[in-house]
């Protein structure tokens, strides 16, 4: 196995998606599940500009697309489908975007961004979606085993209870916090 890494922004990401350069092909990868509040929430992720976990593909021997680079292959995406279809499907304007904050741009004007899809975004916005960079893991001469492998790997976290979850949607973390401390010095 033979593990690269690119930098890929999310205009490029969803035109591969679009083009067939990027496909989902592969045994493991489960079927488009996201609904409308995830897709919005990751949209949001990157306006926001915040992290956003790696992809991880696989590079083919199959000649990408006719309008593509010329001498590009096909990478076969086996962890990131969701969203790479999310960012395609933003970009083609296939949904609006749903149940988010207010954002508060660079010059502290806020924005409702709830109804809105990508081209009913303010241009500067539209720039930071399209040039927001992600990293993609990329393998070549990689076996079905060692893919399986990886994936049981990278997927082995244990899912968050309730009240994990609710911590994390806290609207006031530090008071949380503190209330979570008060509580243990108490006992």
């Amino acid at each position: 196995m033979i593990k690269a890494n690119i930098t890929w922004n999310v205009k490029q990401i969803a035109k591969s998606t679009t083009n067939g350069s990027m496909v989902f092909d592969n045994a493991i990868q489960r079927r488009y599940v996201w609904d409308k509040k995830r897709q919005s929430m990751l949209i949001d992720s990157v306006l926001r500009s915040f992290p956003i976990p790696p992809m991880y593909t696989v590079k083919t021997d199959i000649d990408a697309p006719e309008g593509c680079k010329k001498g590009s292959k096909v990478f076969d995406c086996i962890d990131g489908k969701q969203r790479c279809e999310t960012f395609r499907a933003f970009k083609n304007n296939e949904f609006t975007l749903v149940g988010l904050d207010l954002f508060t741009d660079e010059n502290g004007n806020e924005i409702d961004l709830n109804g809105l899809t990508y081209d009913e975004l303010p241009e500067e916005m539209k720039d930071i979606f399209d040039s927001y960079n992600l990293t993609v893991y990329f393998f070549t001469d990689i076996t079905d085993d060692e893919i399986a492998d990886m994936m049981a790997r990278l997927n082995n976290g244990k899912p968050l209870t309730g009240i994990e979850q609710a911590r994390i949607t806290a609207s006031n973390l530090s008071t949380l916090v503190t209330s979570n401390i008060k509580n243990a010095t108490v006992k």
